[in-house]
């Protein structure tokens, strides 16, 4: 029990929201091999998405710009499907996939859920480490990360990027 709760104190800490900005960080560099479970209980490989422009955005259900840059995202999902973009959601909260599914329902969410489980912090050292939610990497379509955006920035903002990305 002292663990769970230093474990999320701990997550908390780590995964307050930024301010908007982009990560320069290590880039291109190869995706890792996630493998999370979607919240249907099916396993998702990242890996399934190669030859599709991916962006793979970590959020929580608790987190203001979060729930504030999903319809962007569910926006996005409909204008670049066709053009060979996903839009992927992996969702960083300790409270239960059932929260997380009510919250895809909710919001109406048109792509890809997956779920962190209990080890987010696994998942966050997998990608490289990030500090704040939302988190978006930018995937190109040979598996390469190619950016890390942090926070939640305007539409215009995401189409350019895209642009680039495609």
């Amino acid at each position: 029990m002292k663990r769970t709760i230093f474990r999320t104190a701990a997550v908390i800490l780590f995964l307050l929201p930024l301010a908007c900005s982009s990560g320069e960080g290590q880039f291109p560099r190869q995706a890792p091999d996630l493998s999370l479970p979607d919240l249907d209980g099916r396993t998702v490989r990242l890996a399934d998405f190669k030859g599709r422009a991916v962006l793979l955005n970590f959020f929580a259900t608790w987190c203001p710009p979060c729930r504030d840059e999903i319809p962007d995202l569910i926006e996005i999902q409909k204008e670049y499907e066709e053009s060979g973009l996903t839009v992927i959601g992996i969702s960083l909260d300790q409270n239960g996939i059932e929260a997380v599914r009510e919250f895809r329902r909710e919001y109406g969410i048109n792509y890809p859920v997956l779920f962190a489980g209990d080890d987010p912090m696994r998942v966050i050292n997998k990608m490289g480490g990030f500090r704040g939610i939302p988190t978006t990497f930018f995937i190109d379509r040979q598996g390469m990360m190619v950016k890390k955006i942090s926070g939640a920035p305007s539409r215009s903002f995401w189409d350019q990027q895209i642009k680039k990305l495609l």
